[in-house]
């Protein structure tokens, strides 16, 4: 049975949220809810839900759905450490300066969408049950699909709403997989039953490998300047040149041996971390978070659910037996394409300091996208992203498609550079 119930904070968790006071106090519209919805007869995604800030708005907000990538890594972290109106601050620094304590964001994306984030595929973060792993993201886009239909039956004021599918990561091939289920179901559906799929927004996304190429990630190196001046760049056989591990790790041991420390692959700004939990980042603290008794009954967390994803070195993450990675050929870059021939917009945000899904391979694959205004897009000028007359990076745009480097950020953007973040969301909401 599909569930949803107001998620509200013990005083001692709220810390310095001042959202969550205004928002849970009693007699006051709740500003948040989480539960669980059946995707199958024996599986249920979990959920959730901040409402939209509409102080001052005259028409509705999207609905944005947001999952993490991974695959299998838990959505809460874009929930607590990303877009939402609420922030466990520095909470992956590590014990010494985590206090558990919410703070507010101050560029929370609810200012321009309300948000829906879920954990999915099934089995991942707080979601549970009892049958089949998913094993590809074309099933994951099957159960979204089942997703949503519930969810739009617990919250049927978003029924209408327009819906902007968002994930970063590996979930460049989450939202396209997503995408394509949607339209399908949108095509044998009758006209109050379909999705109202608006746009798509992908954060330093894993989209196609074909472009994570050799040379490209030698090219992204040497922008960074992680390697020494004046190193001639390597002689590869056209066959030489295909996404290869080994090549990418020898490349890194130049790149740390020049800097004189391991780089984080997520930003390389700074050194990459070790613990039992570090994923570069020490997400020891983020996850404990999630398995205390006051976190689980107040997000009304079912049983043991969340247990396999955020204790002891999970990190928030779960493995995905048998699950291919569907890396290798155009299947994500194809429906990213279809999803704009059919007037679906997409953005690609991309922090430039990131290493693991970096800008170079991510504009290669941009500008390859098969699409009717490809050759357009592909021609369009790179121009100044400013905010308040600084620039902050480079953008281009045509058509449904726009291209984002952010300056100063890393794999996660909306973390690094929030402000960025935040008018990329409001120009794809306009």
């Amino acid at each position: 049975m599909d569930s949803t119930a107001a998620v509200s904070f013990p005083e001692r968790l709220v810390g310095r949220s001042e959202w969550a006071r205004r928002t849970q106090r009693q007699g006051g519209r709740p500003g948040s809810y989480s539960g669980y919805v059946n995707v199958t007869p024996t599986d249920w995604l979990f959920y959730w839900y901040f409402r939209a800030d509409n102080t001052g708005s005259r028409t509705p907000k999207p609905l944005l759905v947001w999952s993490n990538g991974g695959p299998g890594c838990s959505a809460m972290e874009g929930a607590t450490t990303e877009i939402s109106p609420l922030r466990l601050f520095d909470i992956k620094r590590g014990w010494a300066s985590a206090t558990g304590q919410l703070s507010d964001n101050a560029f929370a994306w609810s200012a321009h969408a309300s948000l829906l984030f879920v954990d999915q595929p099934r089995y991942v973060g707080y979601s549970f049950g009892s049958g089949p792993h998913v094993t590809s993201s074309a099933q994951a886009g099957q159960d979204m699909v089942a997703f949503l239909i519930g969810w739009l039956r617990l919250f049927p004021e978003h029924a209408q709403a327009d819906v902007i599918l968002a994930s970063e990561s590996y979930g460049g091939h989450y939202v396209p997989a997503w995408s394509d289920a949607i339209l399908a179901h949108n095509d044998g559906a009758a006209a109050e039953e379909r999705i109202r799929l608006r746009g798509l927004l992908i954060g330093n996304g894993k989209i196609n490998q074909r472009f994570a190429s050799n040379d490209n990630f030698e090219a992204f190196l040497s922008q960074a300047h992680l390697l020494p001046p004046g190193r001639a760049a390597s002689q590869r056989a056209p066959w030489e040149n295909e996404y290869s591990w080994r090549v990418r790790s020898q490349l890194l041991g130049e790149a740390a041996q020049y800097l004189g420390y391991t780089p984080n692959g997520y930003d390389y700004r700074v050194r990459a971390l070790a613990c039992p939990a570090c994923v570069q980042y020490n997400y020891t603290a983020w996850s404990s978070w999630f398995l205390t008794d006051e976190v689980r009954r107040a997000l009304h967390v079912c049983g043991d659910a969340g247990r396999g994803a955020f204790a002891g070195s999970a990190a928030g993450c779960i493995r995905m037996p048998g699950f291919s990675d569907d890396s290798v050929g155009d299947g994500h870059s194809e429906a990213l394409g279809r999803s704009l021939d059919r007037g679906v917009k997409v953005a690609l945000l991309y922090g430039k300091q990131d290493s693991v899904c970096d800008f170079v391979q991510g504009l290669a694959t941009a500008d390859h996208l098969p699409w009717s205004g490809a050759a357009t897009f592909r021609s369009a000028t790179m121009a100044p992203l400013r905010l308040l007359g600084a620039e902050i990076g480079q953008w281009k745009a045509s058509g449904g498609l726009s291209w984002y480097q952010i300056d100063g950020a890393g794999h996660m953007v909306p973390l690094d550079a929030p402000a960025a973040a935040l008018g990329v969301l409001e120009r794809l909401a306009a």
